[in-house]
């Protein structure tokens, strides 16, 4: 008999590199020269990309902005402006990029978090082009201090019952036809701006630094994540009483998705966060430990 009282570190995000893909547009008798759209590194620095179709003026936007001039010829088509953004993106620090056809796929060169791309507020002054994040960068972290016990439910298989017309309501067979939705389940008690942006960002709201010397970088919630992918992030439990170097007891939930419904600010007890993820399955493991392992990660097998 094992009985045991298991306390585990929980970790939410994986070692990624952030990539986005930049859509973009074709100059029309020079409608590109000195429009320009924003990006970010991890760092946070505050850099922007214009194009140049010869006598185009640098828009140079206040607050600390660094720019990066894309010179093109009018009537460039969105191949040629593609390529010529990704030779002047790739030389950035912190960045490397490549174009493939109308395309630019913008990959930061550090792990973790960035603010993705976006068109400038300035109507007169946008590109046009479309920018989507095709990879969020994350970092592997402690989730910190956790309020209580861990709730991992719904491993329930779904079943449909066969029955005999001659034996009525008497079930002869179930046959397994999917599994429910698992989910796990804690309360946050780093409730700190820096845990509550994280979660944020993990939910698909991005940060955002506006332009001008007033602004700097803000996050919060909106309407932005309607129509769009919800982040797919690991979940990693390990043992308390395991060295991090012994992964043989870790849970791993490879994908899964982070929800909250409520922020609790107390007045005379600790503020908290309660936070659900949804598991998915991770078709690139083997369908038997496709939506959980026990174990070593590195030792997963694959599809």
């Amino acid at each position: 008999m094992a009985v045991q009282i298991k306390q585990m570190y929980v970790y939410v995000g994986a070692d990624t590199m952030q990539e986005v893909a930049i859509k973009c547009v074709a100059d029309i008798a020079g409608s590109l020269g000195g429009k320009y759209f924003l990006f970010h590194s991890t760092a946070g620095s505050k850099e922007y990309c214009w194009f140049d179709t010869g006598v185009s003026v640098d828009p140079a936007p206040a607050g600390g902005w660094t720019g990066h001039k894309v010179t093109i010829t009018n009537g460039a088509s969105a191949t040629s402006v593609a390529s010529a953004a990704a030779t002047v993106l790739t030389a950035v620090i912190g960045f490397t990029a490549t174009a493939s056809n109308d395309v630019v796929t913008l990959k930061s060169a550090t792990i973790g978090y960035c603010q993705p791309p976006r068109d400038t507020e300035d109507a007169m002054k946008k590109t046009n082009f479309s920018f989507q994040t095709t990879v969020l960068g994350q970092q592997k972290l402690s989730v910190g201090c956790i309020q209580g016990d861990i709730d991992f439910s719904g491993i329930d298989i779904n079943k449909v019952e066969v029955k005999c017309h001659a034996t009525g309501s008497i079930v002869q067979q179930e046959i397994p036809i999917g599994v429910s939705k698992p989910e796990i389940k804690f309360v946050l008690q780093d409730t700190s701006k820096d845990q509550v942006e994280r979660i944020f960002n993990q939910l698909g709201y991005g940060s955002l630094t506006g332009i001008g010397a007033d602004y700097g970088r803000v996050f919060g919630f909106g309407t932005s994540i309607v129509g769009s992918d919800i982040p797919r992030l690991p979940v990693t439990f390990h043992p308390v009483s395991l060295d991090a170097s012994n992964k043989s007891e870790d849970w791993n939930f490879w994908k899964t998705s982070i929800s909250i419904d409520s922020f609790k600010f107390a007045s005379e007890a600790v503020a908290t966060i309660p936070v659900k993820f949804a598991i998915y399955p991770d078709n690139s493991k083997h369908k038997s430990i496709n939506l959980i392992m026990l174990g070593d990660a590195a030792k997963a097998v694959s599809a």
